[in-house]
């Protein structure tokens, strides 16, 4: 089994997404924290580990360090994040990082063999979300897409998750990152915006 944390924000949504796209963690289950909190949140975990988009906390540095030492001395960690990193990570952690683009445009590289052909259109939405859409990749994908759609579909996005954020909805947000994986955008995703 494959755990993946990621942020609860459009690039992390949509990097979880795209991780779910491939055959090998197509049942991956998805968990979403922050920076402070990811220290804590990976304590007893006792599986393969995927994190996407989560800065390195200065203040919970050695905690989440120690803990992440302990898990990859069983399973396999793949770190992928384009925040600054106030320390490294441990040997065996696959750190995959790149300040310039977003964690989704990593994941998309990263992955890029192994994707379907929407894939493209999930990569640009969490780089919007991010203000990351600017880099030589993503405007090389922009021009295959109504400009005003991919950006209509991030806007739902971002609102929508900031509408579900709160441990609650944490289902329903799952439940995006499946639909995202199958190649639903978020304007056929009706049901998380009406939510009270």
């Amino acid at each position: 089994m494959t755990i993946i944390f990621t942020h609860l924000d459009g690039d992390g949504v949509c990097s979880a997404a795209l991780i779910k796209m491939t055959k090998k963690y197509s049942n991956a289950q998805v968990f979403f924290t922050h920076p402070a909190g990811l220290g804590h949140d990976i304590k007893g975990i006792e599986d393969d580990l995927i994190i996407c988009d989560i800065a390195l906390d200065k203040r919970s540095y050695n905690k989440t360090y120690s803990r992440l030492e302990k898990i990859s001395q069983n399973h396999s960690i793949h770190y992928f994040d384009h925040h600054s990193m106030p320390g490294s990570l441990p040997p065996a952690v696959i750190n995959i990082h790149n300040e310039k683009v977003s964690a989704t445009e990593i994941v998309y590289r990263y992955f890029y063999h192994e994707l379907p052909e929407y894939a493209d259109h999930i990569a640009l939405l969490g780089a919007i979300c991010d203000y990351l859409d600017n880099t030589p990749l993503m405007q090389e994908m922009l021009h295959h897409y109504e400009r005003r759609s991919l950006f209509l579909d991030a806007g739902l996005l971002a609102q929508g998750l900031m509408k579900s954020n709160s441990g609650s909805r944490y289902d329903t947000l799952r439940n995006v990152v499946n639909r995202l994986s199958k190649g639903e955008f978020p304007c056929d995703i009706k049901f998380w915006l009406k939510e009270p």
